[in-house]
């Protein structure tokens, strides 16, 4: 890619993220009005767990559990 192409995209990405944050800011704000803290904490680590446990299935299944 020429310079000028990959400055253009590294600007849009730099753009989405910040309207991801952005987004994310206000959902959280919408979304404490109608749960408790504690609650939505709880859904986002939920949610957390099981995008990691998607992504990292196979490590999951090498751990020792008895050496613990």
């Amino acid at each position: 890619m020429r310079d000028r192409t990959k400055q253009l995209l590294s600007d849009l990405a730099l753009v989405f993220v910040a309207f991801l944050w952005g987004g994310g800011f206000l959902a959280v704000k919408d979304a404490l009005t109608l749960l408790e803290l504690l609650s939505l904490h709880f859904a986002r680590y939920l949610v957390a767990v099981i995008v990691m446990r998607f992504f990292f299935h196979h490590r999951l299944k090498s751990i020792n559990f008895q050496a613990f």
